[in-house]
Order: C-alpha cells, then structure tokens, then sequence
C-alpha cells in the first residue's frame, strides 16, 4: 500500500516547513521535519504536538530525508520554492497571527489614554509566544466575527507579548501568573476590573464582557463616587440614620398600602388586549452571509441566542422574547450601544438587516 507521506511533493513538505517554524518560533528544520513526520504531515496537528511537548515517541532516526528531494540545506531552493507558494497557499500560519485589524497600536499608557478620552473600557491580552493557548486565543476568539464586531463597538483592545518589556511592566504590574491572560482595565483608575486566564471561548467571553457594555469608565466611575458619598453620609451621622431608618419604615408601610389599593383598582380595569406576535419560525441555517444572529438578556438575568434571516421582519425578535420570558406581561426591548441607550420599536417595519440589532445584546424589561 502507497505511504500517504510519498504523495506529498518536496515543494509541498518545504512550504510546510516554513509554516511551521513561523508559529515554532526559533525552532530548527530538523525539529519541524520530526513533528510534521510524526503528524503525516499534517501541519496543524503537528503544531499541537510541539505545544503539547509530547515528543517522546518522535524518532528522529525514522525521518527519511530522501523525502525532501535532497538536503534541506539547500538554503536557495528552498526559499525560491518559499516565495512562490507564499501568494497562493492557504498559509495555516496566517491563522494564529495577531487580529491587526482590532489591535490599538502603541505603548499601554497610549491605549489607556485613548480608552479614556472614547470613555471605553481597555481591553488587555497578554500572550506567550510558547502558549498554544495564545495561538488558539488569536484563531478561535478574536477570531471569531461576533466578538471582533464587539470590541470594535465597546473596546479598545491591545495586546503584547511577555517577553517584552511592556509585557513583563503589565505582568509585574497585575501580578499575573500565567499566560495567555486577558483583562479589562478602567482607563480612568488603571483598576482591573475582570481577568480571564489561558483560552477563552468566545460564547463565554461575549456573556461576561455584557456588563461592561451596559455602562461606560465614566458610569463606573459616577456611581463608585456616589455610593462612597452614601456610605460615608451614614458612617458619620448615626442619629440621622436612625431617623431615616424611622421614616423608611413609614414609607414601607404606606407603600404596601398604596400597592392593595393599586391592586384593587387593576382588578377593576380591563387590561390591555395581550399583543399577539407573528409565529416564529425554524430557526434558519445554510449560507451565513444571509443569517444574523442576535442575543438577549432576560428580566431573570438568563441569556438566549438565535439565528434569524436578515430579511425577517424585526417583529420577530419581540416572538422570541415572548417564547423565552412569556408574554403575560407587556415588555420592551432595550438596544444599548456605545454612547445611546434606545428602546426597539415593535410597529417598525424594518427588517433585521436595517434595525442594527444584528450580532448584538439585546435586553428585555418588563413595562
């Protein structure tokens, strides 16, 4: 039986080879030679092989060289072969490199200073160049078109390297303790708000990145201000707080008898005539430049995701809610956005494509 190993052309193993040692950084031919062979040369699970450091079972006495039409040394050959695959292959490297398109580029204090004066939330990654993790963090999340879309809206997103000097300030600094980690700073306090070690989905990112997308730095910083106000208005005048304590209780008091009388005079007024909503259809699948998909936070807390045509009525987000939450009582659905806060309008006639809402949170609340 033909080893599949002899179908692969010397060209295609040099290619290999190269895209190896692009990720492997400041490894050999020899080395990128041994994982590939141990791998059938498949480069990715190579690549996951040298992360793993599992090489025990790799004989580099098996490697047949012959495979390569000659010896690798010759260094002009092969970077001629190189430059020609270079414009035409699919190079897997090019999968594990940085996300440029969202990085801010220039020193921390620069990010942090841009983050401050957009009143946005920095959003730090510190990478190893020898963590898998930190390729897979490049591939899989800031990869990944929802959260890419989400850092551009809400974020300014820098990453550095560990090894470097601003990488080692920020890993001294945050006294972290591994790598690949990823944090979310107050720019205004230079505070870490959320810290997140080694590979991060991005279903689970996205959930826990919502609470800094309801409320800017300046929010944070407005409310901290105002709750340490509180706490020291109370710490400092006991009687004062003994007297508000006294009124609390009589405003409770009249509360709870407003609220029997509000409760008698609902039952006699007919409520409003529930609003039936369209029937929600299968959720669709297939080609993805067609589909949107959007999330919602519900009154409990909970969140749901959902496909929908980009050409369905938006009516159909108001189906879905009512599905999740039920539609006993009326509800509104909120679109917050960098900047604006914005209730959806049900009697629109736009679609999802023209509403905005697509690939983002939506939030339901009861009337």
């Amino acid at each position: 039986m033909e080893n599949s190993n002899s179908r692969i052309s010397s060209m295609d193993k040099r290619t290999m080879i190269s895209s190896f040692l692009e990720i492997a950084v400041d490894q050999t031919d020899v080395t990128a030679m041994r994982f590939l062979e141990a791998k059938g040369w498949n480069l990715e699970e190579a690549i996951k092989l040298f992360y793993s450091g599992h090489d025990q079972n790799i004989d580099e006495q098996n490697l047949d060289r012959s495979r390569f039409g000659g010896s690798l040394s010759i260094d002009e050959e092969f970077s001629c072969s190189w430059r020609t695959e270079t414009n035409t292959r699919d190079n897997l490297a090019s999968l594990y490199s940085p996300p440029f398109a969202l990085l801010y580029h220039g020193s921390f204090e620069q990010a942090k200073e841009a983050a401050k004066g957009q009143d946005r939330w920095l959003l730090v990654n510190v990478q190893s160049k020898t963590e898998f993790n930190s390729h897979m963090l490049n591939r899989d999340t800031w990869g990944n078109e929802l959260v890419a879309q989400t850092i551009t809206a809400s974020f300014i997103f820098w990453q550095v390297s560990d090894d470097t000097e601003e990488g080692r300030k920020i890993s001294t600094f945050y006294k972290l303790d591994s790598v690949p980690t990823t944090l979310v700073i107050d720019p205004i306090t230079g505070q870490k708000m959320r810290l997140w070690r080694g590979m991060i989905q991005p279903e689970s990112l996205l959930e826990d990145v919502l609470q800094f997308m309801d409320s800017s730095p300046t929010d944070h910083l407005h409310s901290s201000l105002h709750k340490r106000s509180r706490e020291s208005s109370h710490a400092s005048s006991p009687k004062i707080q003994d007297e508000i304590s006294e009124d609390d209780e009589k405003m409770k008091l009249a509360q709870a008898l407003s609220m029997v009388t509000l409760k008698d005079i609902e039952e006699e007024v007919p409520k409003e005539e529930k609003r039936n909503y369209p029937p929600l259809p299968e959720e669709p699948k297939g080609d993805k430049s067609l589909l949107c998909r959007v999330g919602v936070r519900l009154p409990d807390g909970s969140r749901a995701q959902r496909n929908f045509l980009r050409s369905d009525p938006i009516q159909l987000l108001w189906s879905f809610c009512a599905a999740k939450c039920g539609d006993e009582k009326p509800f509104r659905l909120i679109h917050a956005i960098p900047g604006d806060v914005k209730d959806l309008d049900y009697d629109s006639l736009l679609t999802f494509d023209d509403s905005g809402v697509p690939n983002s949170m939506i939030s339901v609340a009861w009337e």
